[in-house]
This record gives C-alpha cells, sequence and structure tokens, in this order.
C-alpha cells in the first residue's frame, strides 16, 4: 500500500508539472490567440504559433499601493481599454501610461508617449504592478486574460531592421512572472496596415 501510494503522488507531482510546462508553451495558446487575439495574428506575415520559443523570463515589480480613490479618477477615463479578468479583481492596464489620455464633452483625446509602462492592477488590494515597459523598439498592442490569474500580452519587437516581429508575453499572477516568445521566423513581420485593438478603435481617440 505504502508504494501504490508513493506511486500515485510520484503521478501527481508529474501531471502537475506537465500541465505547467504546456501552459507556458506558446502552441497551447492557439485556439486562444486565434479566437481571441485573431485581429493581431492576422496583422503579420507568415504567422505560426508553432514558429515561437521562449527567449526569457522576467519577475513583476513590486507592488504599489493604490487607493481606492484613485482608482475611481481612473476607471472614469479608462475603464472602456481596460484587459479584465472573469472575476473582474485585476485588470491589466496597457494605455494609460502611453497615450495619456483627457477627456471632455467633445470626447477623448491622445498625447502619444513612445514610451510607457504595462501596469497589472489588483482592485480588491488596492495594489499595482508594473509587468512590461514600452519602448520605442518593443512594446504591447492588446492583453486579455486565459483564467483569472494567467494572461497574455501581445505586441512587437524590432530587430536590426524596422520590421515589427510578433511579441507573446505569457504572464501568471501567482508566480508574479512574465514569460517572453519571439517567432524565429524571421519573414514573420508585421504588414504595413498595423494593428490597433478593437477597444481602443472603438473608442475613436483624437490624436492616435
Amino acid at each position: 500500500m505504502l508504494f501504490l501510494n508513493k506511486i500515485l503522488a510520484l503521478f501527481i507531482t508529474l501531471s502537475a508539472f506537465s500541465t505547467y510546462s504546456s501552459a507556458q508553451s506558446p502552441v497551447a495558446f492557439k485556439r486562444f490567440i486565434e479566437r481571441r487575439l485573431n485581429g493581431w495574428e492576422h496583422s503579420f506575415n507568415q504567422f505560426n504559433v508553432a514558429d515561437f520559443h521562449k527567449s526569457e523570463i522576467r519577475s513583476f515589480d513590486k507592488r504599489q499601493t493604490w487607493s481606492a480613490g484613485e482608482l475611481t479618477d481612473f476607471y472614469l477615463i479608462y475603464k472602456p481599454l481596460l484587459a479584465f479578468c472573469k472575476d473582474s479583481s485585476r485588470f491589466i492596464d496597457i494605455y494609460s501610461a502611453q497615450i495619456n489620455l483627457e477627456k471632455d464633452k467633445n470626447g477623448y483625446t491622445a498625447n502619444p508617449d513612445v514610451d510607457g509602462a504595462v501596469f497589472l492592477v489588483d482592485s480588491k488590494a488596492n495594489d499595482r504592478s508594473r509587468i512590461f515597459f514600452n519602448a520605442p523598439s518593443r512594446w504591447i498592442d492588446d492583453a486579455d486574460w486565459l483564467t483569472d490569474t494567467t494572461f497574455l500580452l501581445v505586441g512587437i519587437t524590432k530587430y536590426n531592421s524596422n520590421q515589427k516581429h510578433p511579441l507573446i508575453v505569457f504572464g501568471n499572477t501567482k508566480r508574479r512572472s512574465l514569460i517572453f516568445y519571439e517567432s524565429k521566423n524571421t519573414a514573420c513581420f508585421q504588414k504595413k496596415s498595423g494593428y490597433q485593438s478593437a477597444k481602443l478603435s472603438a473608442m475613436h481617440i483624437k490624436g492616435l
């Protein structure tokens, strides 16, 4: 009986490891991307998720306190652009630091900045963490949640040319980590039409 219990414990451990490992494989996101982020996917030539490889792993920055009042004021402008998890306890903000919106009676006006942080906000704990920093050579275009604790960021990265290659980032709030994936296919680059998320397009923002 003791031997069988040990075998069972080993099987459970290996199954858990296999599940977590497959969750880190970009191929595991294929259907999700096709269903939820297909506009971004189709903005690239020769896009194939099987061509992606793990390029780096990073941790989230330290948590910063965010008061309920600050969050309420933030919602007044940016809520339509936020990516909420299913239970709405957390959201990803990829735009506020990058487009710096102003709202008036005529709508929204952007004051874009080349650089800008991407934040993960926990509205129940009233804190936020910087998880990515946009730069001229690498930025995030969209975000969506796989589960209440895991998510994908998608965007572009540039190498030695001006061509924009796809970037996929898998985030895990429990591990507070990010895994970056880049395509090995150098012919996979973004079309001239580029990409703008449906949320951003729907707001008809001036200055973008």
